[in-house]
């Protein structure tokens, strides 16, 4: 030991075959990049998390067309379509396309779909 005397930091650096006195400053570039990058993280799961609300709800406006199209059929049998009779007897109503479309283009025209 030399007394209590620490070594000089340029000595104790190189010690181990290793020197690190030139690694000064360098942990802001290590802070800057993680910053960005947790920041890009973010920014990536907010748009992702977008995208998924977006696509549910194009999703429930197709299925509520769909449904609404499927219901459009003429219940007293008085819309000039014959009525088919099932086998066991029962009356099916029918569905014309020209019904189901303009039924689903006037649920379209009625539901808010700004922003779709």
């Amino acid at each position: 030991m030399t007394g209590g005397r620490s070594r000089p930091r340029r000595e104790r650096a190189a010690i181990g075959g290793i020197d690190v006195a030139g690694d000064d400053g360098s942990i802001l570039p290590l802070v800057i990049a993680s910053c960005a990058l947790g920041l890009a993280v973010i920014l990536m799961a907010s748009a992702a998390s977008s995208l998924y609300l977006e696509r549910v709800r194009l999703f429930s406006l197709a299925d509520a067309a769909a449904l609404a199209g499927a219901e459009s059929f003429d219940v007293d049998g008085d819309g000039g379509a014959p009525l088919a009779v099932g086998d066991d007897g029962v009356a099916l109503p029918p569905l014309t396309d020209a019904g189901v479309a303009s039924t689903v283009a006037a649920f379209l025209a009625d539901e808010p779909t700004a922003g779709i």
